[in-house]
């Protein structure tokens, strides 16, 4: 089943606030600038329909993805990228690393949605898939070098339901973790009307079992913002709590498990992940500006690094179809442990700019002690931003930078005084820099 899942995207933040001891990592997110951070591949190339419907895995030095693509026929097939930042992408030249069964196998239309997990030395990822009569599964495949995988002989290993239950028309989008010994799996779910999300437990990750309670998170009311929909869990288990980000719409969409447009929510279980609770202020992330690579559709994938919360989106334009992949950055303090900031001099070094004054490019050299979202910004005299430099999470470590004197937009600014202002979590530092013209 060809992902086209719908959701949109606009993060409306213009400045960067952080709460020190907030705890929550769900509802305060922010574009990073540059986006997309993963495009569709050149005409001709196997991905040139479009990139979405992704893993992501951490391995403490290299962020490892998995993607899906289609085919003109609409068949799917998984890619791989990786990154040393979490925004800048290399593909692999060994793409595309899974493509679709033969004839008349259960997932003869191809692979897609993968989520990837890292046990016992081995990669093991879950996908979706389905077969010439539209009977969908999930199956499962296990790796040793991130690119070349093994379909387990017995696949599916997660089935659709029974006609008249809550999936008995469809699973897909599969979501898992490995924790204390248990696979987890949050799943969609399609009855022929309404798409749902349930979950599933295995001790090995090849036979599971579901719950008996499903589905988990159900339809908003009526008229609210995800009642026609809620798929694509993303979920992530923070001490006692678990964190779910989704995919929601209010649109309906005759004949398909997928929305018709939809944004992102967030909800917190503190039951395992069987209880969701969803947030008041509900979507935490909306469609783009109309004309934006994103205008029409995102769903998302969420990781914690230390403690901070990234999340990577696919996002649709709605007049050319084309699916690329975002990069979002959690602009609250993320950790459910009371945070006690460092003096700043432990924490950012901001050198002077050089040269200073300067009339076409001048250089930002920084240092940090600590990881985390950095933001590198220009501000005018009236206090008022005109140009994001960096806004990520980086490491610890040194950085260089330059500004060319032009704002997001990549218009020329008037000469004068500017304000060079760096900020890592509570701690900011700033220097002054003249523009000639």
């Amino acid at each position: 089943m060809t992902r086209l899942i719908c959701a949109s995207l606009t993060l409306f933040l213009l400045t960067l606030t952080i709460d020190s001891r907030s705890t929550f990592g769900q509802s305060n997110w922010k574009k990073a600038f540059g986006n997309p951070v993963l495009d569709a591949g050149a005409a001709g190339s196997w991905d040139e329909w479009g990139v979405l419907a992704l893993g992501v895995y951490y391995d403490g030095a290299i962020y490892h993805m998995w993607y899906t693509s289609f085919s003109a026929t609409e068949e799917n097939i998984i890619g791989y990228a990786s990154s040393p930042n979490a925004s800048t992408w290399t593909k692999s030249p060994a793409n595309p690393i899974m493509l679709p069964s033969a004839p008349g196998s259960w997932d003869e239309a191809g692979p897609g949605s993968p989520s990837v997990q890292f046990v016992d030395n081995k990669y093991e990822m879950w996908y979706d898939s389905r077969n010439a009569a539209d009977i969908t599964g999930i199956g499962y495949a296990s790796s040793s070098d991130v690119s070349s995988w093994e379909r387990y002989e017995n696949n599916p290993v997660l089935r659709q339901g029974e006609d008249g239950e809550w999936d008995s028309e469809g699973i897909m989008t599969p979501m898992v973790l490995f924790e204390n010994g248990v696979y987890h799996m949050w799943y969609s779910g399609w009855d022929g009307t309404n798409t749902r999300i349930g979950k599933a437990t295995s001790t090995d990750g090849l036979n599971w079992t579901k719950f008996a309670g499903n589905p988990v998170l159900d339809l908003g009311p009526a008229g609210s913002w995800d009642a026609a929909y809620v798929l694509s869990p993303a979920v992530l288990i923070d001490g006692d709590v678990h964190r779910m980000w989704y995919e929601g719409s209010a649109a309906e969409n005759p004949n398909s498990p997928f929305p018709d447009g939809g944004a992102i929510g967030y909800a917190e279980s503190s039951d395992g992940g069987l209880t969701w609770t969803k947030h008041d202020a509900n979507p935490v992330l909306e469609p783009g500006e109309a004309g934006s690579w994103d205008d029409h559709t995102v769903f998302p994938e969420v990781l914690r690094v230390g403690s901070n919360f990234q999340m990577w989106y696919s996002g649709q334009n709605e007049a050319s179809s084309t699916w690329r992949i975002g990069y979002a950055i959690d602009n609250t303090k993320t950790s459910t442990e009371e945070f006690e900031p460092p003096t700043l001099s432990d924490v950012v070094f901001l050198e002077p700019n050089h040269p200073n004054p300067f009339n076409s490019v001048t250089k930002i050299a920084y240092r940090l002690a600590d990881e985390g979202i950095v933001q590198l910004s220009v501000y005018n005299r009236l206090g008022v931003k005109v140009r994001d430099l960096v806004y990520e999470w980086q490491p610890a470590g040194s950085f260089q930078a330059e500004w060319n004197g032009r704002d997001d937009s990549n218009r020329e600014v008037g000469a004068g005084l500017y304000q060079c202002r760096l900020t890592l979590g509570t701690r900011t530092q700033v220097h002054s820099m003249i523009l000639l013209r």
